[in-house]
């Protein structure tokens, strides 16, 4: 497709998702399923980066002559990697996992990245300080950049996927209510910045991984997509979306109340029983627990 072409085809997607002058944007992106221009390179390494370069300014350019100067654009830059033994998260290098339009924005000058050894995320324009700076030590929750979606009323985009396969914000919403499959985990992970080591406990609100448990968000999405909040648009059958956080907020927590597992493919109830001394555990010593799994659909 010629450049002039692919940027019709995609200014078309972006007016079907109403992104316009001002907004803020968290970005998840698959680069398969949007209109791109035709790149020719070489079959090297450093061809297949340029092309891949030259692919993410195109859709950076995009983004940003719609945003406007007053527009704020951020991606996910998490880092499963970190939690592997010997591995440690810097700031400043340590890349983002979760495509190469997110890399491509994290390493742009100008781009501010939170603090978190697993779900950073990047941003660009007015909003990027009060998005990235000072959040905490916790993933989601109070104070992380998450709980500053929902003040600020960030709209999620998907590019190329789907809502339900890309809301992370989700997590958010579950910590913030409690819901009862997931639990906070404390990160053996070194974290640095400007060289030097920042003190954490840092933590994850994560799924219990022994119970078999998915994420399945399509009841989300339908609530959404019959409300009218969720805005939609196609290229060649692979979906895109818009929504904003301030109706994700309002939605969710009420499923959430109606069933703490609506945002799960099904119900799973622990029973955790506490083996520990009468006179209580001592800080020297590990508690152990033993997990029951009731699972009910």
């Amino acid at each position: 497709m010629q450049e002039s072409d692919a940027r019709t085809a995609f200014d078309a997607l972006l007016d079907q998702l109403e992104i316009a002058h001002g907004q803020a944007i968290m970005v998840h992106s698959d680069m398969s399923g949007i209109p791109l221009p035709r790149i020719d390179a070489p079959l090297s390494r450093q061809g297949l980066q340029q092309q891949r370069d030259q692919l993410c300014q195109f859709v950076l350019d995009a983004l940003a002559h719609r945003l406007g100067d007053t527009g704020t654009l951020i991606v996910p830059t998490f880092s499963y990697s970190t939690t592997t033994p010997g591995n440690a998260f810097h700031l400043e290098s340590t890349p983002s996992e979760v495509g190469p339009f997110s890399e491509f924005v994290r390493v742009l000058p100008g781009a501010r990245r939170s603090l978190h050894p697993i779900f950073s995320i990047a941003a660009l324009g007015p909003m990027a300080k009060a998005l990235c700076d000072n959040t905490g030590l916790s993933a989601f929750g109070q104070g992380s950049p998450w709980q500053r979606f929902s003040d600020l009323n960030v709209r999620i985009v998907t590019l190329g996927t789907s809502f339900r396969k890309s809301a992370t914000y989700i997590h958010h919403l579950e910590q913030c209510f409690g819901s009862p499959h997931r639990f906070n985990k404390v990160l053996q992970v070194p974290v640095y910045r400007d060289g030097k080591q920042v003190a954490g406990p840092w933590l994850a609100y994560l799924r219990y991984r022994s119970v078999g448990l998915d994420i399945d968000l399509t009841r989300l999405e339908n609530r959404l997509r019959e409300s009218g909040d969720l805005l939609e648009a196609e290229w060649y059958g692979k979906p895109s979306s818009a929504v904003d956080t301030g109706r994700v907020d309002e939605i969710g927590y009420s499923m959430l109340h109606d069933n703490p597992w609506a945002f799960t493919d099904r119900r799973v109830i622990m029973d955790i029983q506490e083996s520990v001394p009468d006179e209580g555990p001592c800080v020297a010593e590990q508690v152990v627990f033993e997990l029951n799994l009731k699972a009910t659909r």
